[in-house]
């Protein structure tokens, strides 16, 4: 998940960069990031199941290599057009990732690890979006905005060899790992064969599946900010300079990886204690409202970095389903509601520069 988002959130870094260059304003570069965030919802369920028939391990490369293409294009685009076009095919290609990643986490950690081990994949999530600034920023200042987008896609290639060279489905598959670790995971894992295809008509009915479907939904509104939105907001609305902008977006994500950690070990620690509803419903449902209180406030105050650090730390909601990133493109229409943003920055500015 750190390469998924070393890509994903380039364009965000360079966002001010491409609307310069192309003359966007901020809903016309709505429509770039939607159009990527509605191809990656259209294709999840897809992607997922693709990945259940060929295995985990194919499917991934298969996403890697895609998404590393249209990376790479996305630095060949010449206007609003194009640039759109190419982010819907990049969604494509992309979605899936976390479908097929959780599904390796079934096969690998055994039951009583399962939140430690989610919370690895998504600090890999925050690793990612904490380097990337590091990476992209110092690319695009001396080379320029599209040149981020090559080396994020060669970085995807090398992803791919090392996968396919070492990567293998289940324990029993990979070279050197003893016997006993082996059955040890096999033998308690939640990964199970079906031999009876899934019935999609029981599963729309089950009240649970729509619960986190829509807070998964919910949550998304706070996070594809910072992953879409804030390197954008910082540069335009608070006036940070392109240096400032890059390391308060990695200092962020960097703290978000403590946080992802800690979650995954309190969540375990929960579930032996308090078992497995009372868990999901207590973190799910204190994260999103502590999210949403945070960003409220973070439209009134004069300082930004606390607001953001203590968003950024919170154990966001982590459920994934069809509707992932269908939000992103209404972004800036919530922000229209913030009728005092700071710095002066006007409301009409985040609909039309």
């Amino acid at each position: 998940m750190l390469i998924t988002y070393l890509d994903r959130v380039c364009i965000s870094l360079v966002g001010v960069r491409i609307k310069s260059a192309f003359n966007l304003n901020n809903e016309q570069f709505g429509w770039a990031l939607g159009a990527f965030a509605l191809a990656y919802a259209l294709f999840e369920i897809p992607a997922g199941i693709l990945g259940d028939r060929i295995g985990q391990r194919a499917s991934l490369i298969r996403i890697v290599l895609w998404w590393s293409l249209f990376t790479a294009l996305t630095g060949l685009t010449m206007g609003l057009t194009t640039l759109v076009i190419t982010r819907f095919l990049f969604g494509m290609g992309e979605a899936g990732a976390f479908p097929n990643s959780t599904g390796t986490i079934s096969r690998w950690f055994p039951k009583s690890e399962t939140c430690r081990g989610v919370s690895f994949l998504f600090a890999g999530v925050s690793a990612g979006a904490g380097l990337a600034p590091l990476i992209i920023i110092p690319l695009a200042s001396a080379f320029g905005w599209r040149t981020p987008f090559f080396v994020i896609g060669v970085i995807g290639l090398v992803w791919v060899l090392v996968c396919y060279r070492w990567f293998r489905n289940n324990p029993s598959e990979m070279k050197n790992i003893s016997p006993e670790e082996r059955t040890l995971i096999e033998n308690n894992r939640r990964f199970t064969n079906h031999r009876q295809p899934l019935q999609w008509k029981k599963i729309f009915k089950i009240k649970t599946i729509w619960a986190m479907v829509i807070s998964f939904f919910c949550s998304q509104w706070a996070l594809y900010f910072f992953v879409a939105w804030m390197p954008v907001y910082l540069q335009e609305g608070r006036h940070f300079t392109e240096n400032q902008m890059k390391f308060t977006t990695s200092f962020l994500f960097t703290v978000g990886i403590i946080s992802a950690l800690l979650t995954g070990w309190l969540g375990d620690l929960l579930v032996k204690k308090k078992g497995l509803r009372f868990t999901r419903r207590t973190i799910g449902t204190f994260a999103l409202c502590i999210v949403g209180v945070l960003f409220f406030l973070s439209a009134h105050q004069y300082s930004i970095y606390p607001i953001l650090t203590a968003t950024g730390t919170m154990p966001k909601a982590k459920w994934r389903g069809a509707l992932h990133g269908l939000s992103p493109r209404w972004v800036p229409l919530i922000h229209d509601q913030m009728k005092q943003p700071i710095n002066q920055w006007p409301v009409n500015t985040w609909q039309a520069s």
